[in-house]
């Protein structure tokens, strides 16, 4: 028996705490926040990205559920490392969680749960475009470079050692 399975036979509030807060939270601590990070420090940015998807998705147990979870996982990081924070990923998963809830309550018989499963899709793409054309943070700004610091030259009278006559190179 897997966790949801045992969470769904108590109250539906813990059950839907769960799927739409809960575990988004654990998984993207997991995989954006740790394996990402830590895998894209030693290979490529896609490589990384690839590897945390596959194990994202394995996670997720059914073959159907893998596929979706393997491209949410691309989704997922793909937010994560354009803004350079998992909360924007973590909304996305909350989100999409959540309307796989009210989409387990909706029945496709009725016309008003498949207008409204259309405008969700149509939602879903404009959210997606709309995130692939957002700019993402703003790359800190480097200081202006500093010209090499230049030694102050002695007046040329000095010497390494002063003498009684050099009052004038004190302290050199």
């Amino acid at each position: 028996m897997d966790s949801a399975e045992l969470l769904s036979r108590g109250s539906p509030f813990w059950s839907i705490l769960a799927t739409v807060v809960v575990a988004p939270l654990v998984e993207e601590i997991i995989f954006r926040g740790l394996m990402f990070s830590r895998l894209r420090r030693g290979m490529p940015v896609f490589w990384a990205a690839a590897a945390v998807s596959v194990f994202f998705a394995l996670m997720h147990g059914h073959m159907l559920w893998i596929s979706y979870a393997f491209i949410l996982g691309i989704l997922l990081i793909y937010t994560a490392w354009k803004f350079n924070s998992t909360w924007a990923s973590l909304a996305i998963h909350f989100a999409f969680n959540g309307a796989n809830i009210v989409l387990g309550y909706m029945t496709l018989d009725d016309t008003m749960s498949l207008v409204l499963l259309i405008a969700a899709g149509a939602g879903l793409i404009a959210s997606f475009v709309w995130l692939v054309l957002q700019p993402g943070p703003a790359k800190p700004i480097a200081p202006p470079a500093m010209p090499p610091l230049q030694a102050e030259s002695a007046p040329a009278k000095c010497s390494s050692v002063p003498t009684q006559e050099d009052s004038s190179c004190d302290g050199i």
